[in-house]
């Protein structure tokens, strides 16, 4: 049924996931694969012109292949539940397709079908100590030796050439990245899918916070698998600051990458920031063979496909991305190869550039005049951007200027009653550009408006806020949101990101504040495109917590695992001369990021 599953359907499918997850220990049911990635597959077979085409060209039925199914012995004499598709067409040695997951053997086979029509053969595994896999499930400590003696075995089939292909997407894409730390010589090319390679800045976010509800609801589907086994959670909360515990699920030496891959990622998605910085990684760290052969292309939503706005229809022509992605890796995949002269004919990705990037504006579903922004422009370069800055003021505004004289702008923070999550880089929540006006109205939270915008204004890259803070106590946090705000009122979020205190000067050693004491911190938002239309405002909104997005700080100083006295907080934020509080927007020129209607 959820393959079935079209693009509007996929606003009921978190119902469905419950129930399958519901059931599962009663009827036997496998977890599905991500839901994202099974639209993906949808979306693709359903608008690819290059996908239909090689449909239309094969000599069978691609719905009467049945896969083989071997348990693969690894190095350690482990065995992986393994399946593979050896199409008949066409004849002789083939290259493969590899796909690696912890979702379980079923729902598969719509991401199978992507390849076979091109001539792979693909072969899918589920990681050890997931779905029918033996084994103990450790992260992604050591997925690397398991994707290598699996590549080893392709290449010795007498079906295969030893060349090697990888798609994945979400945790089967942190596979696929953490497989190169180890050189894989049978590897040739990636497609790798909202996800990223640097899983400790996954779990707490770049400001030092526990992404407590994505995590909280992840590892317990993974414990499901396992229901034996020692709580995945409660080993990742013994370890909230960074170690060599997490050295082993980062890819950071980038030598043993060889070759040019595409990475999807989504301005709302949860990998974002670690997405994007993992192909930068490709991208210039990377040996001679990949370095400066990546292709990047960011799209709006990723994995926040259930958000709801009354409607489905916020962001214009958004699933473009899906389409791209898969033709880009189709020609990657399939050099020198006799489908080329099809590729060429018939891929909507052949115009694209390096960078291809969904810039984002007013959303017609708020506003019947036409966007400055919602559509998709393709670089060759990254654009350069300009800073502006403008300052917080006592009177609730942002200002070009910084005011005269200093102030304190103050609130109570009770971690027992947190300010809510409205929307964000979030799964098992609302997420994306949700109104933020209910929050706003709170007594813990302060707002700080601009004038109405002269022009329109493109911002391309991390929004940062500055904050001079203080608080009466060892430990707290201090949370941000930009928003947009329509003529109309609603304030539209962009972007958030907060500062777990004690983790201000280092993600490995915690250092506590001195009550009263005025710190300056500077609060990286993860990178965002948007056009503020004119007369439209920017919105600051800052607070101490974002629940349940983030964990609530409760201000006592002590690991998350170590609990302690829940504490309020009288936090403060200084501004004026001396403490020149201010949102620093990466400006851009319009014309840098031009509307590609040729794409």
């Amino acid at each position: 049924v959820v393959l079935q599953m079209n693009k509007w359907h996929l606003l009921c499918l978190p119902i469905v996931i419950a129930m399958i997850i519901q059931i599962k220990g009663v009827i036997g049911l496998n977890i599905v694969p991500d839901p994202s990635i099974i639209q993906l597959a949808d979306i693709i077979q359903g608008h690819s012109p290059l996908w239909k085409q090689l449909v239309k060209t094969l000599p069978y039925n691609l719905t009467n292949l049945i896969p083989e199914t071997i348990m693969l012995p690894m190095r350690d004499s482990t065995t992986l539940y393994t399946k593979y598709w050896n199409p008949p067409y066409p004849t002789g040695k083939k290259s493969t397709v590899l796909i690696r997951s912890p979702y379980g053997p079923d729902g598969t086979e719509n991401l199978a079908y992507l390849y076979i029509p091109a001539g792979f053969a693909v072969v899918m595994q589920n990681q050890r100590g997931t779905g029918n896999s033996n084994g103990n499930w450790t992260f992604w400590k050591t997925c690397e030796y398991d994707g290598y003696d699996t590549m080893e075995w392709i290449a010795k089939q007498p079906w295969s050439d030893g060349r090697v292909y990888q798609m994945g997407g979400s945790a089967d894409g942190v596979l696929s990245y953490l497989d190169m730390k180890i050189p894989q010589p049978r590897l040739k090319s990636q497609w790798i899918i909202f996800s990223n390679s640097l899983m400790y800045y996954t779990v707490f976010q770049n400001g030092g916070a526990f992404r407590e509800n994505l995590v909280h609801h992840w590892l317990k589907i993974m414990h499901d698998y396992r229901p034996h086994a020692p709580d995945y959670e409660t080993q990742v909360l013994q370890h909230e600051g960074f170690s060599n515990w997490w050295e082993l699920d980062m890819l950071t030496n980038l030598s043993n990458v060889n070759f040019p891959a595409v990475h999807l990622a989504a301005w709302y998605d949860i990998f974002l920031g670690p997405n994007l910085e993992s192909f930068t990684n490709y991208d210039t760290k990377s040996s001679a063979g990949a370095r400066n052969k990546q292709r990047l292309i960011v799209g709006p939503r990723g994995h926040c496909f259930f958000f709801k706005t009354n409607d489905d229809s916020w962001f214009e022509n958004d699933y473009y991305d899906f389409i791209w992605a898969y033709d880009t890796s189709i020609e990657l995949f399939s050099q020198n190869t006799p489908i080329q002269t099809v590729v060429k004919q018939y891929s909507l990705a052949a115009k694209l550039k390096k960078y291809t990037l969904y810039v984002m504006g007013k959303s017609s579903f708020l506003n019947i005049e036409p966007s400055d922004g919602m559509y998709w422009t393709t670089l060759a370069k990254w654009p350069e951007t300009k800073e502006r800055s403008l300052y917080l003021a006592k009177t609730n505004q942002l200002m070009e200027l910084p005011p005269n004289t200093p102030n304190e702008l103050s609130y109570i923070y009770n971690p027992k009653n947190p300010v809510p999550t409205v929307g964000g880089n979030n799964l098992f929540l609302t997420c994306g550009p949700k109104e933020q006006n209910s929050i706003e109205s709170r007594s813990d939270v302060l707002v700080f408006t601009s004038e109405k915008l002269a022009d329109k204004l493109a911002i391309l890259g991390k929004i940062k806020v500055k904050l001079y803070v203080k608080s009466n106590c060892t430990d707290t946090d201090f949370t941000v949101k930009i928003t947009d705000v329509y003529p109309s009122g609603e304030s539209i979020l962009i972007g958030d990101n907060l500062l777990r205190m004690r983790w201000r000067s280092s993600m490995s050693r915690p250092e506590l504040m001195e009550p009263s004491k005025i710190y300056e911190i500077m609060v990286e938002l993860w990178p965002t495109c948007y056009i503020f239309s004119k007369g439209h405002q920017i919105r600051l909104v800052v607070s101490s917590s974002n629940y349940p997005r983030f964990s609530a700080s409760p201000n006592n100083g002590k690991m998350i695992i170590e609990g302690g006295e829940i504490l309020t907080a009288k936090n403060a934020v200084m501004i004026g001369k001396e403490y020149e509080s201010a949102v620093i927007l990466p400006v851009v020129d319009i014309d840098d990021i031009p509307r590609n209607t040729g794409i």
